[in-house]
């Protein structure tokens, strides 16, 4: 999952991170082919595209649109359809469903060369369906905001406080929602949700000509991934015949309110974790020294001009305390980023701000990736999670003190209070598919955490759990070790998986 320039968007992004059918038609397809469906507007229906990307000569891969129901919003959402070159592939497909909400599913050129080496280094033997939910990515209409993105590029110059951004962030995103309510089509917040976003899987699977799927969803993901299995439990003729959820983000956690305690979770892990290993060493105790680097920047911040790595020009990011604790926090998503944290550290102390570079180019990256649409993530996680009391938020504020100097306005400011209108969709006690299930975690996950993961197993007598050690968020990402593993459990999803080195 990505994030935004200030920590309030390691909250409210939770977050992403990195994400021809010869059946069909054994020729090239028109440039508009129908799926059988009614004639009438309010149904769902399926339209086969040239693709709008290079495909490689010899790559089978198509390309389509899923037109959704005129009550839920009359979207357009673009599919593509990777197929596996195996002479011995199987018939299920594997629907990738990635982070966010938020994230678009990468469906470009750099996006698709992105997927096929996935493919190839999974060897699941199955073809694999990516589709742009709802606002992101090439699907019609968008939900974004110019004045919301320039805002998030200009106040990395400034020497802000961490309200000066909220209430300013706050201010720029009320006018944005109001113009798009004016726009046309008019933004409607009922249109967006797990249970939309669930609803436009379901139909997808019934219109492609697969009889069995299987979903894969990382983090918010897995979210969509139960709900859209969820509808047909307990008939016999669910199509979903398997889950792997990895990182998993249950319907009923999350949310601003749970913020506090996952963040005082997931720095107090770090922090153990790193006085066990060498190799994360600093002069003092890793927290102390983290105290002292964060008064430092607070007192005295730093300017750092930060190179781009998609070609746009360099930028100039003001470091203070606040960024800072953003930027760790966003590092401790991957474990291959941790060797930096304490190095970041160092570099701050010292006052060396080259090599404060390795830990913040990263962090702004995300922070201005194109490929996440803010005004989404905050649409659906409003629309599933609504907004608590004041009063529930203090208490957890009260609960877990360690960064509330970074988070006591976090509820003051959410867009919620402009965007829950209507009733909460994702139901507080949550209901689990009669379906087979890998559930994997990141031992040291910093935004859902194991302990989900282990509380969801408990409750799924079907499922079964794997937490990979020294591992961060989106286990599939940082491990070739479950490469491996993955295609055992898709060919017999009912038999215990073993992982290499159990």
């Amino acid at each position: 999952m990505r994030y935004r320039a200030t920590i309030f968007t390691a909250c409210i992004l939770l977050s992403a991170v990195l994400l021809v059918i010869i059946f069909f038609h054994p020729t090239t397809p028109s440039n508009e082919q129908s799926t059988p469906s009614s004639s009438t507007l309010d149904e769902y229906r399926f339209l086969f595209k040239n693709c709008w990307f290079e495909v490689p000569w010899q790559e089978n891969i198509r390309c389509g649109e899923l037109h959704t129901a005129a009550s839920t919003g009359s979207f357009v959402l673009p599919v593509v359809i990777i197929e596996d070159p195996g002479y011995d592939k199987k018939p299920d497909a594997v629907f990738y469903l990635q982070g966010g909400p938020g994230a678009s599913a990468g469906l470009n050129d750099e996006g698709i060369a992105y997927w096929l080496r996935w493919r190839d280094n999974m060897a699941l033997g199955r073809d694999l369906i990516l589709m742009d939910p709802r606002g992101t990515g090439r699907s019609r209409p968008a939900l974004q905001c110019r004045e919301y993105d320039e805002l998030s590029l200009a106040v990395l110059k400034r020497n802000a406080t961490v309200l000066e951004e909220l209430r300013e962030g706050y201010t720029v995103l009320d006018g944005c929602f109001a113009q798009l309510r004016k726009a046309k089509p008019p933004f409607n917040p009922e249109h967006y949700g797990t249970q939309r976003h669930a609803q436009d899987v379901r139909a997808l699977m019934k219109l492609l000509p697969y009889e069995q799927w299987n979903l894969l969803g990382v983090s918010y993901g897995t979210r969509v991934a139960i709900e859209a299995a969820n509808v047909h439990a307990g008939s016999k003729n669910n199509p979903v015949r398997s889950l792997i959820l990895d990182s998993i983000y249950p319907a009923n956690r999350g949310g601003v309110t749970s913020f506090p305690a996952v963040l005082d979770r997931a720095f107090a892990n770090f922090f153990q974790w790193c006085e066990a290993t060498e190799s994360c060493a600093t002069d003092l105790p890793i927290e102390l020294a983290l105290d002292a680097a964060l008064s430092q920047l607070r007192e005295t911040p730093v300017t750092l001009t930060v190179a781009r790595h998609n070609g746009d020009i360099p930028i100039e990011l003001v470091v203070n305390d606040h960024r800072f604790i953003s930027a760790v926090f966003s590092a401790l998503y991957s474990k291959h980023q941790w060797p930096r944290i304490p190095n970041a550290i160092n570099a701050v102390i010292d006052n060396d701000n080259r090599a404060l570079l390795s830990l913040m180019e990263p962090f702004v990256e995300n922070a201005l990736d194109d490929g996440f649409y803010s005004l989404v993530f905050m649409a659906v996680d409003c629309r599933d999670h609504g907004i608590s009391s004041r009063e529930a938020y203090q208490q957890e504020l009260e609960k877990y003190p360690r960064w509330r100097e970074y988070t006591s306005d976090l509820w003051q400011y959410q867009a919620c209070h402009f965007l829950s209108e209507g009733s909460v969709t994702v139901a507080s006690t949550l209901a689990l598919p009669d379906v087979p299930a890998l559930i994997l975690a990141g031992k040291l996950d910093p935004i859902t955490p194991v302990e989900w993961a282990q509380s969801l197993h408990r409750e799924w007598p079907n499922s079964q759990l794997h937490v990979v050690p020294n591992t961060g968020h989106a286990v599939i990402n940082s491990d070739d070790c479950v490469y491996q593993s993955l295609r055992s459990f898709l060919d017999e999803p009912t038999k215990p998986v073993v992982f290499c080195g159990e």
